[in-house]
């Protein structure tokens, strides 16, 4: 076995181990169904008043799940995680999150001064939806860097 093939065959078992353990949580479940229904509603607390306990809880839960697919998207950008194994298991969420919760991302931006804030989470999301829509265009040379990586490359705007 070569090299390369053992890496990404190592990559793909450390990814299945890593989404199995932390999605396989029973609070994790429950965390992600309350983001879910907060976000089918639209209902999401204001985060530059956060006068009820239940609207601090509610943000809590959000960024907990924000937090972990951008941890994941992070992995998955700088080749720590399989991207075709992640997209496998997690686009569907990946996209209602990056769709879902769009406002409370674009608010949570604003209070930081900050482009950055789950920035890798909606990237990913974006690429996932414009590869299954047959539109994502990439430069060939980021086809060869991702080769030769082994990684995605990420989008040549993160680079100012």
């Amino acid at each position: 076995m070569t090299n390369r093939v053992r890496i990404l065959s190592l990559r793909r078992t450390h990814t299945f181990a890593l989404l199995q353990r932390h999605t396989d949580w029973p609070s994790f479940d429950e965390k992600l169904r309350f983001v879910r229904l907060l976000a089918d509603k639209g209902a999401f607390p204001d985060i530059t008043n956060l006068v009820l306990q239940a609207d601090r809880d509610a943000m809590h839960e959000i960024d907990y799940i924000l937090d972990y697919y951008e941890y994941v998207a992070v992995a998955v950008w700088n080749g720590t995680l399989d991207e075709n194994f992640v997209k496998e298991c997690e686009n569907s969420r990946f996209q209602h999150l990056s769709d879902k919760l769009k406002p409370y991302i674009e608010q949570n931006r604003t209070l930081a001064n900050s482009d950055d804030v789950w920035r890798s989470l909606e990237t990913l999301a974006d690429r996932w939806k414009r590869i299954d829509a047959g539109t994502y265009r990439d430069w060939p040379h980021d086809r060869l860097l991702s080769l030769l990586l082994m990684r995605p490359v990420p989008p040549m705007r993160w680079f100012k």
